[in-house]
């Protein structure tokens, strides 16, 4: 399959025909055999479908972090949402016109890699993927495949006959806390591009000239993509620095700032200086990023003056000597745009590595690339492409449908609703199995099937043995079946499946679960409550300070926003009825209890959702929550919240995490 931007309807494959097409020959390898990690909870059968249901994370794992160097290795770029599930619209949310997953071909590439899954078909043939969750700039999962090779079911041993990388260096065996390397993978404009390929030509030139970085000497980044004090306007294209800046020279360098915070705090290294981008022009953090490389730890912006006279820098100390060894790639996905464009026209790649020794002259290799692009902008023909490419390759683009194969693959790797550590509960807590039942039940709701037909979302659900349990569970409790009922009509009124394809949207999924009175989960009831849409839920002096402050502070300025956030105190609130309920903003996942409400406030609507488990897994504090249309499908989502995306579901820092109790 080596035809670029080859067209393939997911749908239609077969895992055996899915693993053929995105395999690449190499050649043999004499390599180990391994036996997966949590195998032995497999049985029988080298189908990994039901045995290990309800539990999403499929895939046997074995636990294996590091850097690695590809060799032609076929990684799978899958377009997220901003919460980190599959993006089922393409530009528009409107337009049901899904992104397509991307088949990248990697010649040569460092990447900071988690973990290998095993993947098999039913005839034996397997494949080990990892992900490559250490990335910043577009909302991408960036998937790889590690190697390909057989599997015996007797025997259960794994024997891997061809790998996609060239060597690879584990995070145990260097010392480093979280990852050796961070990854620029993103489709910026082409002058911001260029100036990240400038920026680390700069860094190179500056190690070089320094003998490299010593542990306990403090680094200046302004200074290093400076190297010296050139002529930036000669140097540097002009980019976009923010809404008051407008177009600098520069401009867009910040992502290479960011991307090496983020590089050395995984590496160990004491940030001592830091300016936050401000709110909603900070780098996206992907699934799998610790807390230590979250938008409040790691995001960095800096800038700089001709004269000096202002400078917002990044400055660290490393740990240890170190160097950085610096590899890219760009891959044309479309064809040239303006420089300035707010789309791109190549995927990039861009990894700093912390190493131990000098990894050479890189600014001829990066000044090449440079120059390639240049060309290929400037006349885009297939020798120029090729050139660019430099044995790189956009192999295909994966048109997908929720379900299928390819998404399944990704959901077995990089889960949208996680739930594992919450197993036990989920065979137990009647909350949650009548939950998972809803959500089963909603995914078989349709437009042609019912809505068309005057079969509404209350009435679909009526028809069901899911309704007729939750009527036996109410009565059984002396409960009145009343509020139950009332929701299941609001639900068929709210329902968008005219325009949107929305069975349930959020405040509805909110209202039904306060209706249904589990014991233990006193949800708060807004049916009562005059609620235009989420966000409205948030105390209305909330909404008006932090939107001020946002409107006021803006760029660089986040703490400000900070202290007004800090300065919100508990609001108490009513219904119509007079049914109290407590707002407060939940600074930690210790605060919030099962039964709240919580509301990010984020957009122009804002979103919602139920707290439904909580507990403390290795003495850190897990949530389970539940939540509809979360990901713009009109679906529940039910999943785990951590502190590693307890910003990304309650509100990017520093908004407040809203959550609603009742009293």
């Amino acid at each position: 399959m080596s035809e670029e931007n080859k067209e393939l309807n997911c749908y239609k494959l077969s895992r055996r025909d899915f693993l053929k097409v995105a395999g690449l020959a190499i050649g043999t390898l004499a390599l180990r055999n391994f036996k997966p990690v949590g195998w032995e909870d497999v049985k029988n059968s080298p189908d990994m479908g039901a045995d290990l249901a309800p539990n999403p994370e499929l895939l046997p794992k074995e636990e294996r972090k590091g850097v690695l160097t590809t060799d032609n290795m076929p990684v799978f770029l899958f377009p997220l949402w901003e919460n980190s599930w599959l993006n089922r619209y393409y530009r528009s949310w409107v337009q049901k016109v899904p992104e397509p997953v991307k088949e990248i071909k990697l010649k040569e590439m460092d990447l900071s890699f988690k973990d290998l899954f095993l993947s098999i078909n039913s005839d034996g043939t397997a494949a080990r993927y990892t992900v490559f969750p250490f990335i910043t700039g577009d909302k991408y999962a960036a998937i790889g495949m590690y190697d390909k090779g057989l599997y015996n079911s007797q025997t259960r041993v794994y024997t891997p006959n061809q790998r996609f990388y060239k060597n690879e260096v584990l995070n145990k065996d260097m010392g480093v806390p979280v990852a050796q390397g961070h990854t620029l993978i993103a489709s910026f404009y082409p002058n911001k591009d260029w100036n990240d390929l400038e920026a680390s030509q700069k860094i190179d030139e500056y190690q070089h000239r320094i003998g490299g970085f010593r542990a306990g000497v403090p680094v200046s980044y302004v200074d290093m993509v400076l190297a010296f004090g050139g002529d930036i306007s000669k140097e540097y294209r002009f980019g976009r620095a923010g809404f008051a800046a407008g177009l600098v020279p520069g401009g867009g360098a910040c992502a290479t700032a960011t991307n090496m915070c983020k590089t050395q705090v995984a590496s160990g290294a004491t940030i001592v200086e830091r300016q936050m981008h401000g709110v909603g022009s900070r780098y996206w953090v992907g699934p799998g990023e610790p807390i230590e490389l979250s938008q409040r730890n790691a995001d960095a912006t800096i800038y700089w003056q001709v004269d000096n006279l202002y400078r917002e820098d990044l400055k660290y100390v490393p740990q240890k000597d170190q160097w950085i060894k610096i590899s890219a790639a760009f891959i044309p996905i479309a064809p040239p745009v303006a420089a300035t464009a707010r789309e791109g026209d190549i995927v990039m790649f861009l990894t700093y590595r912390v190493v131990d020794h000098n990894p050479g002259n890189q600014s001829q290799k990066l000044q090449k690339l440079q120059d390639a692009y240049d060309a290929w902008r400037a006349n885009p023909s297939e020798s120029s492409k090729k050139a660019l490419l430099d044995g790189n390759a956009l192999t295909q683009n994966i048109n997908w449908t929720a379900g299928c194969e390819i998404a399944e693959l990704k959901n077995s790797i990089v889960p949208e609703d996680r739930v594992s550590r919450f197993t036990q509960e989920m065979a137990n807590e009647p909350i949650l199995k009548g939950t998972f039942q809803l959500q089963s039940l909603l995914r078989g709701y349709s437009y042609d099937a019912h809505y068309k037909f005057g079969i509404y979302l209350g009435d679909y659900l009526r028809n069901s043995d899911w309704y007729e349990a939750q009527i036996t569970r109410l009565n059984a409790q002396g409960d009145s079946t009343g509020d139950f009922e009332k929701a299941l009509n609001q639900l068929s009124g709210d329902c968008n499946m005219l325009h949107y394809q929305q069975p349930l949207q959020c405040v509805g999924l909110d209202i039904l679960m306060s209706a249904l009175k589990y014991p233990g989960y006193p949800f708060y009831n807004f049916y009562d409550y005059e609620a235009g849409n989420a966000k409205t839920l948030t105390p209305w002096s909330w909404r008006v300070m932090v939107g001020d402050a946002i409107e006021k502070y803006t760029f660089a300025n986040w703490q400000e926003i900070e202290k007004v956030v800090n300065r919100l105190q508990p609001v108490e609130g009513s219904d119509i009825r007079g049914r109290k309920f407590t707002a407060f903003n939940a600074k930690s996942l210790e605060e919030i209890q099962v039964g709240d409400i919580f509301v990010n406030m984020e957009g122009t609507d804002g979103h919602t959702g139920v707290i439904i488990g909580k507990k403390t897994v290795d003495g850190k504090t897990v949530l389970l929550l539940a939540d509809a249309n979360a990901s713009v499908d009109g679906q529940i989502h039910i999943h785990e919240v951590d502190e590693c995306n307890f910003d990304i579901v309650f509100g990017s820092y520093p908004y407040p995490k809203t959550m609603i109790r009742k009293k």
